[in-house]
């Protein structure tokens, strides 16, 4: 942003040196014509010397030059259109290519498709995890008909068609080992086939185009199988045709070998053409280029357009014959000279009218000039003409005052943006550097023999990166409790024996997915208006933090009781009636101290919806307040809407 705003800057800068270089060249012409004779006559001859002449000559060229000019602006324009369709049908197969990858999503896990590709497990929730895999596959792109997935070792094969899976044993189509290793490659245009597979004789066969993905044992090049995406040409042919115009104009797209994938005759597609002209395409050695083709054939230009990628490396080639090209150029030429003429016309009569009506007002231009000259932007122009001299003379003095505007302005934008990253350098730097020196003190303490002040700081540590870390909105529940369990750590410290605090997690409750820091307020709120309180008759302060899976009801139950004293009923009666709507108005300021239960309530319905529920009571065996939380397992925690 900065170097795009010093750029600004020096244009502006080159700007006003131009300007006021062509004001002192256009005040000393006048200058000198008026000394030396009338500048009326001399304004007459001047403008019809430099009117009638170059109109006079350009009438003569146009046709010679206008012909070369729209061809030229032709072949450009068509050269961006032909590199817009390649940029959308790379990404489009970019999209085909990255669902591909999909197999390598979490490689160090067990229970991935990945490893059972890998370990070549074959059993029941193998094969399902696999047709899982493949259904999700086949539907990502509404233009993919079918999905193969062939594994080496066991020589099996699973091929999922219209959501339908067909597997097989010993008969799959051994595709060749890639040239280049973990790279995926394509498959020219061809008839829909089974990969070895008996299809069923209700299945259309269209013309597909093959995405073939080698699958590999990581880091090495051993490879364990092929996944293969069949695609239809329905989006590549809907992409192409926006290209060119069907019946004038033609476009082909060939592979390296030559073989057509797409051409205007849908007979021709999936086939090789031996001709001259597509072999001088195929050799273009850059992106994009054009030249003239004259054959029996064809007369005209080629635009040839080489679409490489990582899995690809084709060539398309847009033919315009010279009576398409050629046909604006002939009409723009004999309007431009009908245009022309006219304005011959038109000049010449006008030009004896208006230097009369010139010559008054440029003194009064003149002098603004030489105030400006002179550095003074902020000069008040007497100029009141309203023709278009009075016009330039005003344009010419917002000019001047939006180039001082400016240049003022990119100063002090400079200045602010190298402010704002020196503050957002230090805002960057202090967060690690205090992690990094309670570390460097945990060390130390560790050293000194004190390890309860390591534990200490360690738990402060792990607070800390936990609330730095920006990047995550919605963690599982384990990494919260660890949360927790060090914020508590540190409170432990501070009341002694006097605290104590009990975790009675299910274990399968680990790893549900709430939000970040969606417990901590609570617990905080202990230590704020339970912990220590008063009314407390207990020994020992308890706070006690379960959790319990219901499969039946579809909800995972969190409590957080503590033996403290209970709430007023009339205030418990408020809280509940503002925790069952968070969201609305009714939370009075009397409210406040409650707002962290509040913010809680409100966070979890952002996440899961209404049926997300947290309830707050009294306690009478054993005497306390609890706070519950509902979280219902049929929705997943992902970012609120």
């Amino acid at each position: 942003m900065a170097l795009t705003n010093m750029n600004g800057l020096v244009e502006y800068i080159d700007l006003y040196a131009t300007i006021e270089e062509t004001v002192i060249l256009f005040s000393e012409a006048i200058i000198m014509n008026f000394i030396r004779t009338s500048i009326r006559s001399k304004l007459i001859v001047f403008m019809l010397i430099a009117t009638v002449i170059p109109i006079a000559t350009s009438i003569l060229i146009t046709y010679f030059y206008t012909k070369e000019s729209v061809t030229e602006q032709s072949v450009s324009e068509n050269l961006k259109l032909t590199q817009q369709g390649k940029i959308n049908i790379i990404n489009y197969l970019n999209v085909v290519d990255k669902n591909s990858m999909s197999v390598y999503i979490d490689t160090f896990y067990e229970d991935t498709i990945y490893k059972i590709i890998d370990r070549d497990y074959d059993d029941t929730a193998s094969n399902q995890q696999i047709t899982k895999a493949l259904l999700v596959t086949s539907q990502a792109v509404k233009e993919i008909v079918q999905v193969n997935l062939h594994l080496l070792q066991s020589d099996r094969s699973f091929l999922m068609r219209q959501g339908f899976q067909i597997s097989t044993r010993g008969n799959g189509t051994k595709l060749e080992r890639p040239e280049k290793a973990y790279g995926a490659f394509i498959e020219p245009p061809h008839i829909t086939h089974g990969y070895g597979i008996q299809l069923p004789s209700y299945y259309s066969r269209p013309v597909v185009l093959s995405m073939h993905r080698p699958i590999y044992r990581l880091p090495t090049e051993h490879l364990l199988g092929f996944l293969s995406i069949d695609i239809s040409m329905d989006m590549i042919r809907q992409l192409c045709s926006q290209l060119y115009v069907p019946g004038e104009e033609e476009l082909f797209i060939f592979d390296k070998k030559g073989t057509i994938i797409y051409s205007p005759n849908p007979a021709e597609i999936g086939q090789p053409k031996n001709e001259s002209w597509v072999t001088e395409a195929l050799s273009e050695q850059l992106d994009q280029n054009s030249y003239e083709w004259r054959d029996d054939k064809f007369q005209g230009v080629h635009l040839v357009t080489r679409m490489t990628a990582e899995y690809l490396d084709w060539t398309m080639v847009k033919r315009i014959p010279n009576d398409m090209l050629f046909r604006d150029a002939r009409t723009i030429t004999g309007l431009n000279t009908q245009v022309l003429f006219g304005f011959l016309i038109v000049t010449v009569t006008a030009t004896v009218f208006l230097s009369f009506r010139i010559t008054k007002p440029i003194r009064g231009l003149i002098g603004y000039m030489n105030a400006v000259q002179t550095g003074n932007f902020n000069a008040d122009i007497e100029v009141q003409s309203q023709d278009e001299i009075g016009l330039v003379a005003r344009r010419f003095r917002s000019l001047m005052q939006t180039i001082n505007k400016l240049i003022m302005q990119e100063y002090r934008l400079e200045l602010a943006n190298k402010t704002y990253q020196l503050k957002t350098l230090q805002a960057q730097i202090n967060p690690h550097f205090l992690n990094n020196a309670l570390q460097s003190i945990g060390t130390l303490a560790l050293q000194s023999g004190a390890p309860h002040v390591y534990k200490l700081i360690s738990s402060l540590g792990k607070m800390m990166r936990y609330s730095m870390n920006n990047e995550e909105t919605v963690v599982p529940l384990h990494k919260e409790l660890d949360y927790v369990k060090a914020f508590l750590e540190l409170q432990k410290q501070r009341f002694g024996d006097r605290f104590q605090f009990i975790f009675d997690i299910e274990e399968t409750t680990q790893d549900i997915s709430v939000p970040k820091m969606v417990l901590q307020p609570i617990v905080e709120n202990y230590f704020k208006h339970g912990m220590g309180a008063e009314k407390s008759t207990a020994a020992s302060e308890i706070l006690r933090i379960s959790s319990k899976l219901y499969p039946t009801s579809g909800e995972t139950v969190i409590t957080i009781w503590n033996n403290g004293p209970s709430v007023d009923p009339g205030r418990l009666q408020i809280l509940q009636r503002t925790l069952y709507r968070p969201d609305s108005s009714s939370a009075r300021d009397g409210d406040r101290p409650h707002i962290g239960l509040v913010n809680v309530a409100a966070r979890l319905r952002l996440f899961f919806g209404e049926e997300a529920l947290i309830l707050a009571e009294n306690t009478v065996e054993p005497n306390g307040f609890k706070i519950t939380l509902h979280i219902p397992l049929s929705k997943e925690a992902g970012e609120p809407s």
